[in-house]
This record gives structure tokens, sequence and C-alpha cells, in this order.
């Protein structure tokens, strides 16, 4: 299935757009059939709610640094936001791709267009309501300008907040530390006085999942992947272990290093995979699901 552009070959900067999600997702347990890329700024916040009728709204900031099309000031948009949602009825996916988007305060060339650029995509899961937020190739040549001086971007998900303070009544869950085995936080705290940045750029194909927790009010997201790694750090050798949310079939597993470059394919689970052959450093394992579902989770080889 194709994609639809939202910005429809115009260039853009903050753009406002509705995006239908093609079924009925819940964020925070609260249903919805569409969400706002939000002109609130940056260009990757999204919204659910509207404070026109409601008196609070959420977020979801994909991506916080300030993004805009590399073509913004050239003569033709460069950076397509599309979205599709794919699959059979209770399971379909919807997808929302910003492509080769360019960043705010970066250096432009000598046609006028943004050096540096990124890309990533929102993913919204029916039925389980899990959310995913994936990176692909990227170049970030001047970390310092893209970032406007912070150390990388953030990627916050909030519930609950009052349109008019800004203050957040249901939970706030935010990333930091290393953006490829980065630290998860739980607050609820006012969201312009909180932010927390990621230490440095994220790498490519790295995946941020987030899923709902099995409680009663089914209104938290936790973040969690379905396998882990042993021993982490290793010396010659590892082993993957199934954990809780791995009952689904699994299509494939890799190593990959912190570029994305292919090293290992067709991992086993359970079994003794030698990493003899790799340098001492830190490297991804990645794996597919049936559903298309993705999981990275960091390992060190010393």
């Amino acid at each position: 299935m194709a994609s639809t552009s939202l910005n429809n070959g115009l260039t853009w900067d903050d753009p406002y757009f509705n995006v239908p999600i093609g079924f009925t997702f819940e964020y925070f347990g609260e249903s919805t059939t569409t969400i706002d890329i939000s002109d609130d700024g940056l260009g990757g916040i999204l919204s659910v709610g509207d404070c026109a009728i409601d008196p609070t709204f959420s977020y979801l900031v994909a991506y916080g640094t300030d993004i805009i099309d590399r073509g913004y000031d050239g003569a033709a948009s460069l950076s397509n936001i599309s979205y599709k949602t794919e699959g059979t009825a209770g399971s379909r996916i919807c997808k929302i791709e910003w492509n080769n988007v360019g960043f705010y305060s970066g250096t432009n060339d000598m046609n006028g267009d943004r050096i540096d650029f990124l890309n990533f995509q929102l993913w919204l899961y029916e039925t389980s309501n899990a959310v995913e937020i994936r990176f692909g190739p990227k170049s970030i040549t001047e970390p310092s300008i893209d970032f406007e001086g912070e150390t990388g971007s953030f990627v916050v998900l909030a519930h609950d907040i009052d349109c008019a303070s800004s203050d957040i009544f249901g939970h706030q869950l935010m990333l930091s530390g290393s953006p490829g085995n980065p630290d998860f936080y739980d607050n609820v705290y006012n969201l312009e006085d909180t932010l927390v940045f990621l230490d440095g750029a994220i790498p490519p194909f790295m995946v941020y999942r987030f899923v709902p927790e099995s409680t009663a009010s089914q209104d938290e997201l936790s973040a969690v992947a379905p396998f882990s790694i042993v021993p982490n750090p290793a010396d010659f050798e590892l082993r993957l272990l199934k954990g809780e949310g791995a009952e689904e079939e699994i299509r494939r597993a890799s190593i990959v290093d912190l570029n994305g470059k292919l090293l290992v394919n067709n991992l086993e689970f359970n079994q003794a995979i030698s990493i003899a052959g790799l340098q001492s450093g830190m490297y991804f394992v990645q794996v597919e699901m049936k559903s298309g579902e993705m999981y990275s989770e960091k390992f060190t080889k010393r």
C-alpha cells in the first residue's frame, strides 16, 4: 500500500496535519481515531485531544529537536511527511513517516538546502496499543548546531496536560541518557520545566517501543523488549533469551553495529552465539517479529 503525503510537495516548518489512524487506538487509555502533528513547534510533536472542546490533551514527542523541510529555503520540498495504515482488522499498524528532514538551525549548502538530515517513523499498533518510534539513516555533522546547544533530542509521552497551564495531571514518560540504551522515567511534572535530553544523536535503526502495562486501568505505558542478552557485557559468546511478550513467532534476529550495518544474521535463541569475530565495542541485537514489530537491545563486546 502506497503512503499518502501530508505536505503534498509543499515545504513546511512547524506544520499542522490531522492524521487518520484507520482504527481505534488507545493512548493512555483514551480512545481516538486520529492524531495531530502539532504546529506548536519542533515538527515531531503529535497531540491527542482538542483544547477547543476539552480542558486537557496528550502529547507524543516522537522527536524533540526542531526539524524543518530540508528544501524550505530552496526551490522545492525535499522532506515528505506521509502516512499509511497496513494489515488486517485487529492487527493493523498506522505508520507516519518523516522522510529526509532537516534541522531548523542547521547549516545550508550552496543551494540553500539543509546539509544534515534525519529519517524517522511513528508506528501505532491496533489492539495492543503499542507505540514505536523508529529511526532510519541520518547525517548529523554539526550536533551542537542541529540540537541548538543541547546534548541531543528528547522523547516524551505525556498524558492529560492542562490546556491553560501545561501542568501534567497524568504520566510523563521520558527517555534519558545514552540514546542507544536509554533510561526510562515515569513522572508527573510540568512539561515546560522538565525536558530531559538524550546524550547524543539517536543511532540509525534504533527502535523505541512503549506498550500498555497489564493493569486494571490500562492507562500506563512502559518500555519493554521481549528478549534479553546474556551475558552483557560479553567476551566470546552470548545467548538470546525470550522474555515476556515473545510468544509471537520471531521472523529474524541480527547483530548490527552503531551505524546499522548488518554483521551477523539469523541468530538462534537459547543457543550460544559466537561474537569472537567482533571487535571490542557496542552493538545492537535487532529482533523482527512476524507482525513486523521490531525490537532493539544494546550489548557490549569486551
